[in-house]
This record gives C-alpha cells, sequence and structure tokens, in this order.
C-alpha cells in the first residue's frame, strides 16, 4: 500500500494536469492518421472493385468500416473538447480519495511522476475457455484531455492466430474498443474520476461483445484459409499434406490415389478421367504425355489405358496384315 503523502503527491500533480488548458495534439494526429487511412483504404478499394477482385474488396469494406467508425469517433471527440467550456475543476480530495480506492480494487497502482504515467494490473482475464491473462491499463496523466491517453497492454500476451496486434478480441494495438462506453470513459477522464476510469476499463476487457471483435473468439487460434481466405478453427481447420498449407473444411480436396488431404496449389486432375489428384501420385504417360492418375495406368506400362489400347490395336492390325503366301 502507497503511503498517503505519495498518494497526495500524486492526486496533487494530477490535479494540476487537469487545469491545464493546451490544445490536444495527439487527437488531432490520431484524426488525421483516421482519415488518412480511410482515404487510402478507399483507394484500394476502388481499385479492388474494378478489376473483380471481390475477396479482397469484400476484406476491404470491413477494413474501411473500421476505419470511418474510428474516424467517426475521433471526430466526435475533439467536438466534445472544443465545446466542453474549459477550464475543468480539479478536486484534489477527490482525487486522492480515488487513488485509496483504487489499490483496493486492483493490485496497488503503479505511479510515476516523470513518465506521468498511473497503471493499475487486472486480475486473469477469461473469455469463453481462452484465457488472455492479465492486463495493464496505463493511463498517461499528461493527456487526459486527448484520446486516447491510455493504453491496455497484455501481461502474458496470447493474440489470435490471425492478428499479432489483437491480444483481446477488443484490444488493437494496445487500444480497446471502447463501444457505449466511450462517453462514460471521456466523462471520467474529463472529470479526473479516476476509480470510474479504471474500474469501466476493466469491465469491458471482461466482457464480450461478439457484435464487434477485432477478432471473434470462435476464430481465436484459426488460421486464414490458403485457399479462399475464411477463417478456419477447430474441427474445420486442416493442413495440407504437401505444403502444410492450412485450408478450411470446404476447401479441402482428397487425392483420388493415396486420400492425402491437400489444398488447391497442391493438386492437379488426371487429364484422362479429371480424378483430383497430389502432384506426388499424377505420372506422365511415355506415349501422350499427359498426367495420368494411377487408375489410367495400364498395369506395368508407363502409357495410360488409352495409349496401351492403341498400340495393342496397332500391333494387331500390324499382324494381320501379313501376306498369306509368305
Amino acid at each position: 500500500m502507497l503511503s498517503s503523502h505519495r498518494l497526495m503527491r500524486m492526486a496533487s500533480a494530477i490535479a494540476e494536469q487537469l487545469t491545464q488548458d493546451s490544445l490536444p495534439r495527439p487527437c488531432l494526429a490520431s484524426l488525421t492518421s483516421a482519415l488518412d487511412q480511410s482515404r487510402s483504404l478507399a483507394g484500394k478499394l476502388d481499385r479492388a472493385a474494378r478489376l473483380g477482385w471481390m475477396l479482397a474488396a469484400a476484406r476491404l469494406r470491413r477494413k474501411l468500416s473500421d476505419s470511418m467508425a474510428r474516424l467517426r469517433s475521433e471526430m466526435e471527440s475533439l467536438e466534445c473538447w472544443l465545446t466542453s467550456g474549459r477550464p475543468r475543476q480539479a478536486d484534489m480530495r477527490a482525487i486522492f480519495d480515488d487513488l485509496k480506492a483504487l489499490q483496493l480494487e486492483f493490485e496497488p497502482p503503479a505511479f510515476d511522476r516523470k513518465a506521468r504515467t498511473l497503471s493499475v494490473t487486472t486480475d486473469r482475464i477469461e473469455l469463453q475457455g481462452i484465457d488472455l491473462g492479465p492486463f495493464r491499463i496505463c493511463l498517461d496523466w499528461s493527456q487526459l484531455a486527448d484520446d486516447p491517453s491510455y493504453r491496455v497492454i497484455a501481461l502474458e500476451p496470447r493474440p489470435a492466430a490471425s492478428r499479432d496486434d489483437v491480444t483481446h478480441p477488443h484490444v488493437q494495438d494496445e487500444e480497446v474498443c471502447e463501444g457505449a462506453a466511450r462517453q462514460s470513459i471521456a466523462a471520467a477522464l474529463e472529470q479526473g474520476r479516476l476509480l470510474d476510469f479504471f474500474v469501466i476499463v476493466s469491465r469491458l476487457l471482461c466482457n464480450y461483445n461478439s457484435a464487434s471483435p477485432y477478432v471473434a473468439l470462435s476464430e481465436w487460434d484459426g488460421e486464414e484459409c490458403v485457399d479462399c481466405g475464411c477463417m478456419a478453427s477447430g474441427e474445420h481447420k486442416r493442413t495440407c499434406e504437401l505444403c502444410e498449407s492450412v485450408v478450411c473444411g470446404g476447401c479441402r480436396l482428397d487425392c483420388a490415389a493415396c486420400d492425402a488431404m491437400v489444398c488447391a496449389e497442391c493438386v492437379n486432375c488426371c487429364e484422362s478421367c479429371s480424378a483430383p489428384c497430389c502432384q506426388d501420385c499424377l505420372k506422365l504417360c511415355s506415349q501422350c504425355k499427359r498426367l495420368i492418375c494411377p487408375n489410367c495406368l495400364q498395369d506395368n506400362s508407363e502409357r495410360c489405358c488409352h495409349c496401351y489400347e492403341e498400340r495393342q490395336t496397332q500391333t494387331a492390325d500390324a499382324c494381320g496384315q501379313i501376306p498369306a503366301s509368305a
């Protein structure tokens, strides 16, 4: 437990910061970044649509939708700051009481006056049987007027298999998707209600909204199918026995000759019967040079059945043309 003297110093420094009135440059930088990202994604989407790249276009639409949501959020945040009617009134005693309460709600908070950060650590978070470990919520109190002014850091990262930057269904690049809690978080920071801020964010991390995750929990340990681009996980996830690429259950192919499970890149069709076969099972007919599966090769021959039969017919015809006088 931190001493009352240490807590009072922390409260004094944070209260002093809250009374300052400065332009939120990181907020403007974040707004510009969101605008640039949306513009770039819109250009890529237009190109994909013109070229008929339907799968790429579908992915870009989802990314552009997320980027536009972020852009709207940044604009709303800036507008809120511009019309907030500053200066703020900081209550140092209330901040001191919140700091005391934080020590009971979480492990002792970590305060770095030089770096101007205040951090707490959550309990281990488990969602639908997936252990995501504890998280550190690190508030930069030098930017309480800006957005975002805090990071959510996985202390024992178990990111989604498909995205290393997603350590929680609602956390990407150490930024949490606040959703409906956005206004509550902004108000708590604006008013210096530190206990409310940390409790709201920690509760966000303990809940899962299946409607808006960066990566769904059902796909957390999944990987992208090399053939169709869909996520494959659990019993729907397969591995090509030749190249070890991941394929989903809908894209898996079985070699007609050896029953090996392969991806589309590692399979060809027999040019005689059209059966799908892995590249290792197809043989080249010595006569017509077509790729033939073992079922279409004549026994003990390097020729396909068609070429073998044609050869047999030619031999029989040649024998039948021998003059009788001979």
